[in-house]
């Protein structure tokens, strides 16, 4: 029964949901917080499991295995499909505003067992696939190049769309970071108004998202 706590009802769904994770040399899972995220974290000698979910009703609970998010395991599931459009038919609000008590209500209404069947889900899923369990994480893996590579030619679709200009450069060796502009014009303005040391171009696409020469001199 739901109890308006995130914290008691989901602490109380992974106890009664993963208790099989014992079975694969699984410890008891750890609780820590990160900020507003608050985790739970159970590991074997191959795998470690996180279960984590942010301080408000509305956002979802995530599960990743070794870093890897659960979809990955089956992404055409209706399982996470019907999560998040259940999570989000609760908690659109029809006006601009939406109350701390429109949520707590969309909880009560609901929320509670979309959680709980949810979490149920994962671990059936897991139960379904236990070579990963055992620490075999090449389905996840191949699909998790899949999908960056439906990402990838996603973005490019997008760029043509817009037919602009994308910069890939990096600061310091660090961070990556891109700019878009809509012509090479524009770009080189950009890119000399925040231009400072140690700053770096690695690629600039097209409107067709094609690699082309580019220098800072027009």
């Amino acid at each position: 029964m739901a109890s308006l706590s995130l914290y008691e009802d989901i602490r109380e769904m992974i106890a009664r949901h993963f208790g099989f994770l014992a079975a694969y040399g699984f410890g008891a899972f750890e609780e820590r917080q990160i900020a507003y995220e608050y985790h739970f974290e159970a590991s074997s000698l191959q795998v470690t499991i996180d279960i984590w979910f942010e301080f408000t009703y509305e956002t979802p609970v995530w599960v990743k295995l070794n870093g890897y998010f659960v979809q990955l395991i089956d992404p055409s599931l209706p399982l996470f499909t019907d999560y998040i459009r259940q999570l989000e038919a609760l908690y659109t609000s029809p006006g601009d505003v939406i109350r701390c008590s429109d949520l707590a209500d969309g909880y009560l209404q609901g929320g509670y067992e979309v959680y709980d069947r949810y979490l149920c889900g994962i671990a059936e899923l897991l139960q379904r696939h236990t070579t990963i369990l055992a620490g075999d994480m090449s389905l996840l893996e191949v699909n998790a190049a899949i999908a960056a590579e439906e990402q990838e030619q996603r973005r490019i679709a997008e760029q043509r769309e817009r037919g602009v200009f994308v910069c890939t450069f990096s600061m310091d060796d660090v961070a990556i970071y891109e700019q878009e502009a809509s012509s090479l014009e524009e770009l080189r303005t950009i890119l000399q108004e925040i231009w400072r040391s140690g700053m770096e171009i690695i690629e600039v696409l097209d409107g067709n998202g094609q690699p082309i020469p580019f220098t800072m001199d027009a």
